[in-house]
């Protein structure tokens, strides 16, 4: 169903993905892959069925062995309670061992409600061995013990909760620990007594599994489609609308039809395997094209003109088309590296123009995509154009990922000693350059550092251009380029999405700011150019997430530039190194 609705509804790249998820999830480990950064749709289905693995082997040993089985799970099941409370992220709740305590809470809930009985084995019933004999003599009225199973199960849970170092009721982890035993309880509470068991809560019962499996794929696709369009208290109520009605759907004439048919269930599984497949098959083996517009060669043509070009004479819908195939090739392909780069990703030395001037930039992933735009200015004035970086360092902040990355000290040392015109350094300046500031800069340990590090590089450089600090995107919901993608979609009116307010990048970097300011006072030969202003109109009221011309978005992601982005700086990029080239001349 995802796979079939996904096809019609979802834009390319956003497909992609659901048939990678899908992929995955046919093989029941997506709580395993990326487990501690993504969850989807199917995370829960694929940890029901790895438990539904180990299952045979709890029943096998419990039967051969019911002593050690029965210690063997309940040491298991309080070392899962145990794990699932103390384990951080996702790998608390996506892990299937984190999980075998809950699914042990049913198991235990349903030995309660047989009242002392003898279990039945392996699906046999237990006839008497001797008919018994009609009486009339008046049988004496066994006493009622049918609550104390529930009062035995309310103990347990009371004990189970105390083993908690502390019970925060509001908490996610906490209201999963009292979801899961109160609906033990309520499972365990007899049929005779229990308000649950009416015909209207047993029919939810029955389409209960359906039903979680339904709603997470109903909400999504109600998220996808309605984003912007509708509050989401409205998407909440279509989204339980659409999953009751597929669930009752599905009970009746899908699991309900095939309840107690296990070759039925095999062939039909087979079937929707099959289904799936042919769903799959053309993302394996469909090359992607690259079918460019060819661009008209003139001198104001970059050397990737050919995702970028479009024609002001074409009609809206070709414009549409055109967008919707390019800023998915500028995804797909957003390592457009200058010539002489691709083979030298990390260290890239080119040769410019026939001066001498000499030009470096570090930085990371960011500096590297924006370095085209630092190529395409300088390519004819500079002799020589460098390019350093490293992934997520930034050079004037602690080291991100750890203290002792010999590969940025060999980047720091190698702009030390280097003699060159200009250096760039192109960050985001993301991690505690925005932490609020406590007290005066010059005691601040972060910008003693940058002070003393900008000191050792102004030894060896003309001029030092800092630059980089751009909008952050929120972390949840889709990135600008998806969005963009979605909209062109369904051919929705951009103008909805088109801007963001500009004080909204002033207070996400109030403290970068300031912080910055502080370091061209104590840096003589820093230069700072600002980045974000070329997408923002001349009264820095609103900045741009596309261009309005072609609709190609700036940005890849949430954190790099487009060669769309790229463009859309080189005009303000040129004329700041004018006055930068002449200062140093």
């Amino acid at each position: 169903m995802v796979l079939a609705v996904g096809r019609w509804m979802l834009a390319h790249v956003d497909y992609h993905y659901a048939q990678i998820d899908s992929a995955v999830a046919l093989a029941m480990v997506t709580n395993i892959r990326n487990q501690l950064e993504h969850r989807g749709y199917f995370d829960q289905a694929a940890v029901e069925v790895q438990y539904y693995v180990l299952v045979p082997f709890f029943f096998y040993l419990c039967y051969k062995r019911p002593l050690l089985g029965t210690v063997t799970v309940n040491v298991l099941t309080g070392t899962s309670f145990m794990f699932s409370w103390f384990a951080e992220g996702s790998l608390g709740f996506d892990f299937v061992f984190a999980r075998i305590w809950q699914f042990q809470v049913g198991a235990i809930s349903a030995q309660f409600t047989r009242n002392g009985n003898e279990p039945e084995c392996s699906g046999y019933e237990k006839l008497p061995l001797v008919e018994e004999e009609n009486t009339d003599e008046e049988r004496v009225p066994s006493e009622d013990t049918s609550c104390i199973p529930t009062v035995h199960l309310l103990l347990s849970a009371f004990l189970f909760i105390l083993l908690l170092p502390e019970i925060p009721l509001l908490t996610e982890k906490g209201v999963r620990i009292f979801a899961t035993l109160l609906a033990g309880i309520l499972f365990a509470i007899p049929s005779n007594l229990s308000f649950f068991s009416t015909r209207f809560f047993t029919f939810f019962g029955d389409i209960s599994y359906v039903l979680y499996l339904v709603h997470w794929p109903a909400i999504l696709f109600c998220r996808y489609y309605l984003d912007s369009l509708a509050s989401p208290f409205s998407q909440s109520i279509l989204a339980a609308a659409i999953s009751l009605s597929l669930s009752i759907l599905f009970y009746y004439f899908i699991e309900r039809p095939l309840l107690g048919k296990p070759k039925e269930s095999l062939i039909f599984t087979c079937f929707c395997y099959a289904v799936c497949g042919c769903f799959l098959l053309p993302a394996l083996i469909t090359v992607r094209s690259k079918d460019f517009r060819s661009p008209s060669v003139n001198e104001s043509s970059y050397y990737w003109s050919k995702y970028t070009y479009y024609d002001s004479s074409w009609p809206e819908s070709v414009r549409v088309e055109n967008a919707i195939q390019m800023n998915e090739e500028l995804f797909w392909y957003g390592w457009h590296m200058p010539p002489g780069c691709e083979s030298f990703f990390w260290d890239c030395k080119l040769r410019g123009g026939h001066s001498n001037l000499s030009v470096l930039t570090i930085g990371n992933s960011y500096a590297s995509r924006a370095f085209p735009g630092v190529y395409e200015v300088l390519k004819d004035r500079a002799g020589t154009l460098e390019l350093q970086w490293m992934g997520v360092w930034e050079a004037l902040d602690e080291i991100a990922f750890s203290v002792d990355c010999a590969h940025c000290e060999k980047i720091l040392d190698y702009a030390r000693h280097q003699e060159k015109d200009i250096l760039f350094i192109i960050n985001r300046y993301k991690y505690n350059f925005t932490d609020p500031i406590k007290g005066p800069l010059e005691e601040e340990a972060l910008m003693i550092r940058a002070v003393q590090e900008l000191e050792r590089l102004s030894k060896t450089t003309k001029k030092i251009v800092l630059s980089g600090i751009l909008y952050r995107f929120p972390d949840d919901g889709p990135t600008p380029m998806f969005k963009l993608q979605r909209w062109l979609h369904f051919n929705r009116n951009l103008s909805t999405i088109a801007t963001y307010p500009y004080q909204t990048f002033m207070d996400q970097h109030s403290f970068t700011l300031t912080r910055m300011n502080y370091l061209l006072t104590k840096c003589p030969k820093c230069v700072y150019f600002d980045m974000q202003a070329p997408f923002c109109n001349a009264e820095k009221t609103e900045c741009r997430l596309f261009d309005e011309r072609n609709y190609l978005s700036f940005f890849n992601d949430r954190g790099h530039l487009s060669v769309a982005g790229v463009e859309r700086v080189i005009p303000s990029l040129r004329v700041f190194m004018d006055s930068v080239i002449q200062s140093i001349e």
